[in-house]
């Protein structure tokens, strides 16, 4: 097996799925997938780097490196996360979402200005999800299930779940969603 890494740098197909947007995105889903599994059993993992990534010959992903993760000991109190470690958990996958559609890697130091100049190019809905786990707004995401479940929705052209509630939010993306629609009547 290959990392996300090798697989680019040597495999012309793989770079070629690579320009594939949807394609990264489920790659991005799976990733995010597997680390909600990881929470469910009291575990993060830091870091993610196509380095720590596998995905296999049918999209299976796999993280391989959780040297950086955390996770509950047998005498903690509670089996549940603490909610600051499923925070920093989703800021990191959010980054590595954000270095995953732009196949480079972002600044050492992802602070507020770097975080707006790199989401500035992505679709309105997917750039909702990452500002919405890295930044936290317009309201933090309270689990990576939830952002799985956002990011489940827009590949599959659906409103996402954080619109809820919010008029405004909901006819931006409406109008987002079907600007090519409304395009064809004017």
């Amino acid at each position: 097996a290959k990392t996300l890494q090798q697989q680019l740098t040597k495999n012309s197909s793989a770079i070629a799925d690579m320009k594939n947007k949807p394609y990264r995105m489920r790659i991005l889903l799976r990733v995010a997938e597997t680390l909600a599994y990881a929470h469910e059993n009291a575990v993060t993992v830091g870091r993610l780097d196509f380095d720590s990534i596998i995905v296999g010959k049918h999209g299976e992903v796999l993280i391989v490196d959780w040297s950086q993760g955390k996770w509950l000991n047998d005498s903690d109190d509670s089996d549940v996360l603490p909610s600051e470690w499923i925070r920093e958990d989703l800021r990191v996958l959010a980054a590595f979402g954000l270095k995953l559609m732009f196949y480079r890697d972002p600044p050492k130091q992802l602070d507020l200005s770097h975080w707006v100049e790199w989401t500035g190019n992505l679709s309105g809905d997917l750039q909702m999800i990452l500002d919405r786990a890295f930044l936290e707004r317009p309201e933090p995401y309270k689990s990576v299930d939830d952002f799985a479940h956002d990011l489940t929705r827009h590949l599959a052209g659906y409103p996402l779940a954080l619109q809820k509630g919010d008029a405004l939010v909901m006819l931006q993306g409406l109008f987002r969603r079907n600007i090519k629609s409304l395009s064809l009547f004017m």
